[in-house]
């Protein structure tokens, strides 16, 4: 958090550690497992990092506004879960 704060990046290391310590926004249906990892690598891009998939997906679903579910739905992800880290 320190070095957030000093590299001026620190909203998105909030919402990192938000996801850390609370449980793995991302769902992965049995049957549809194959689709949620591919909407998990889309958020990571060429950086393959799970850290930036979550801030990309936070992102995406703070901008989502009134339609933050369907957001949720379309890319396998826990609309609890982020309400949750929003709260943070």
């Amino acid at each position: 958090l320190i070095y957030g704060c000093v590299m001026q990046c620190l909203p998105p290391v909030l919402t990192i550690a938000a996801g850390m310590a609370y449980k793995d926004p991302w769902v992965l249906p049995i049957d549809k497992k194959q689709a949620a990892d591919d909407a998990r690598r889309r958020f990571a891009g060429e950086s393959y990092s799970d850290h930036i998939a979550l801030l990309q997906a936070y992102d995406g679903w703070a901008q989502a506004g009134p339609g933050r579910k369907d957001y949720c739905w379309r890319n396998y992800l826990s609309a609890n879960t982020l309400d949750m880290m929003a709260d943070m």
